[in-house]
């Protein structure tokens, strides 16, 4: 025998046979409570179960054994054809009754039951629910993409005028390089262009205390000459700098994007201020 199909009925388990079409008396009764006097074997005892199950049997021209049938094992006991379960459900509860018949033209019809139908849209909206954080997965991705896509031309102009630089420039001692970082004040476009040889967390921590605020980071760049480089940046963007404040600026999106780019190559190696002539020659600051 295949696996039966269940069906719950006030939290029971009730078994059906869709290969035979026998439904499980015994799970019915069950699932009715095991009431006195009503279950299988006392029923099939009644005149109106032996009228019922000869007439079928006669109106489907097979024996009674056919109709009806005692299983052992895990699904084990008394199981009759659809109709003659039918009949024994209305005699076990009317409510249970009106259930059954409920499942068995469901069954027979080919369509899901209320409950079935209630679990395949809880499924459906589970569903649903993962599909959407997917999609915002691949909209974050596709954001950062093409943020990327948008930096490349700055990235690539800086690779056309470093490749040279690095390959003439003999190598930095170690002693002398240094960083220049871009910190941004949180909430505001003021950022913070500087430079130190030491740890860039630790300044950055040391520069939160006097400007009393939080930092973030927008770009670190290596260098064998910081103060060249930060000399650089300053006169870049002395148009922008924040008045009455020491190395603040009010740098765009733009701005940014175009530091990053330089900060983004720095992975080939150190960074020759020399670059920062193609930002002059195509008089990109704004």
């Amino acid at each position: 025998m295949n696996e039966p199909m269940v069906w719950t009925y006030n939290g029971h388990s009730v078994f059906f046979d869709p290969q035979t079409g026998m439904g499980s008396l015994t799970t019915m009764w069950e699932a009715c409570g095991r009431p006195d006097g009503q279950n299988p074997a006392q029923w099939m005892r009644l005149p109106q179960a032996e009228q019922v199950m000869e007439a079928l049997a006669r109106m489907l021209n097979v024996e009674k054994s056919h109709i009806y049938d005692s299983r052992r094992g895990r699904d084990g006991g008394t199981w009759a054809h659809w109709q003659i379960a039918t009949v024994y459900a209305h005699y076990l509860s009317p409510h249970f009754y009106l259930w059954w018949n409920e499942q068995a033209r469901a069954h027979i019809e080919g369509r899901a039951t209320p409950a079935e139908f209630g679990v395949y849209l809880s499924q459906l909206m589970k569903n649903c629910d993962e599909a959407e954080t997917e999609i915002k997965h691949v909209r974050e991705l596709a954001r950062q993409l093409g943020e990327a896509v948008h930096r490349l031309p700055y990235k690539l102009e800086a690779m056309r005028v470093m490749i040279p630089a690095v390959d003439s420039r003999q190598i930095a001692d170690p002693t002398t390089i240094g960083y220049v970082y871009v910190f941004r004040v949180k909430g505001t476009n003021q950022c913070k262009i500087g430079k130190t040889r030491r740890d860039v967390e630790t300044r950055k921590k040391e520069l939160s205390g006097p400007i009393n605020t939080q930092l973030e980071d927008i770009a670190v760049i290596t260098t064998d000459d910081p103060d060249l480089l930060e000399k650089r940046l300053h006169g870049f963007y002395k148009r922008k700098k924040v008045t009455g404040a020491q190395e603040l600026f009010n740098l765009s999106k733009q701005d940014i994007e175009r530091i990053q780019g330089l900060d983004d190559f720095v992975t080939a190696g150190l960074f020759d201020p020399d670059v920062l002539t193609v930002y002059e020659q195509q008089a990109l600051i704004a």
